[in-house]
């Protein structure tokens, strides 16, 4: 069989933070193969209109579904001269951001609930920020974590953040640190503890690398096929992504992963278990591709670590167990984890199956695996 060639998009992650740094360096890092994606075009049109025009009024702005604009600007605009009225979509006005406003106040941050308590939209006065030792629960969302850490130089003498709790999505956080020491930031985590000089960005050229997040629907596609081979391409080894965890795990749906020139190759292998139980504190966008893997090749399974998917696009833990509820699939929580009894008669169904997506693009992109098995799927 040919083997199939995918060019993969630029990490989303890594091109929003870069962003912020860039606008907090006065625009002097050059980046290249900046991601396409929506939450990186909102982030990257409200940072250019800042750049460009600094506010004598009440600014307003629209973060529109990202979730991620909305936290790094939070902190952003909370260190720049002016005043800014943050908003979203209905969904966003839900999502809560109290920890992230909390500690910046405790630095010294104007900020101001315009809606429903802790809750955007946000009405901020930026100024400057004062820098001491700190500490966060960091259990929730390492995205509060990173907004705070990407303006920390520009605190009055750095700052110090100790974490408190189990670390969710740890990666991200070495994500910022990496990115922050790659231009010119000194930047120290031993043990729970973070420590960021006062300093400033320096100018400098970055490629983003691409997307691990985005590979794992072509590992589960290589899964369920019986011989495809895909070529995975601008991927690297020792990512800085956390998800790059995805080849290794993958193993247990036989898929090989080999490296090769830069080159990402995926193929079939015979080993495939019959029991998969991981943890996701680290890598919470992967949990919707190996829920739905499992539940279409039929693995019980558990999943560890997946507390942070409540308040992501949509409740994607509820969402997925209301969804795959159609196929006789149960995933239901018990205690600290959530359960995978699959249906053992899930390839007998003939009946039109219709997937509702609440808004989320990594469900759309998990329940179309079930296309590959069933004849009548429809994603809405």
């Amino acid at each position: 069989m040919p083997k199939h060639k995918i060019q993969l998009p630029a990490s989303k992650s890594i091109s929003n933070r870069l962003l912020v740094i860039n606008a907090l360096a006065g625009n002097k890092i050059k980046i290249k193969n900046l991601s396409a994606a929506n939450d990186t075009a909102i982030l990257n049109q409200i940072l250019t209109a800042h750049l460009s025009r600094p506010a004598s009024q009440i600014e307003e702005i629209n973060c529109e579904d990202a979730g991620t604009a909305m936290r790094f600007l939070t902190a952003f605009f909370a260190t720049q001269k002016g005043q800014w009225l943050l908003r979203g979509t209905d969904r966003m006005h839900q999502r809560p951001i109290k920890i992230l406003v909390d500690k910046l106040k405790e630095l010294g941050a104007d900020i101001k609930y315009l809606g429903n308590e802790g809750c955007p939209p946000l009405l901020i006065s930026g100024c400057v920020l004062q820098g001491k030792k700190i500490s966060i629960d960091a259990s929730i969302s390492s995205q509060f974590i990173s907004a705070i850490l990407m303006v920390a130089p520009y605190l009055s003498n750095g700052l110090e953040i100790e974490l408190t709790g189990t670390v969710a999505s740890k990666p991200y956080i070495g994500m910022t640190l990496g990115l922050m020491q790659q231009c010119g930031i000194s930047a120290v985590f031993e043990g729970s503890l973070i420590t960021i000089k006062k300093g400033n960005y320096i100018a400098q050229e970055i490629e983003v690398e691409n997307d691990w997040s985005a590979a794992s629907y072509w590992y589960a596609l290589t899964a369920l096929s019986e011989d495809l081979e895909i070529e995975l391409t601008g991927l690297l080894h020792n990512s800085l992504q956390g998800d790059n965890v995805v080849a290794s795990w993958m193993e247990d749906f036989g898929v090989r992963t080999t490296y090769t020139g830069g080159v990402t190759a995926l193929s079939k292998a015979q080993k495939q278990s019959t029991f998969f139980e991981k943890d996701f504190s680290n890598c919470p966008d992967l949990a919707p591709t190996f829920i739905c893997l499992c539940a279409t090749m039929g693995v019980e399974a558990r999943f560890y670590g997946i507390e942070s998917l409540a308040i992501k696009e949509s409740d994607r833990t509820q969402a997925l167990a209301t969804e795959l509820e159609k196929l006789g699939v149960k995933f239901i929580k018990n205690d600290n984890y959530w359960e995978m009894h699959p249906n053992s008669s899930l390839k007998e169904i003939t009946t039109s199956i219709k997937f509702y997506t609440y808004g989320d693009h990594r469900l759309a992109m998990a329940f179309a695996m079930f296309k590959c098995i069933l004849p009548n799927v429809e994603i809405k």
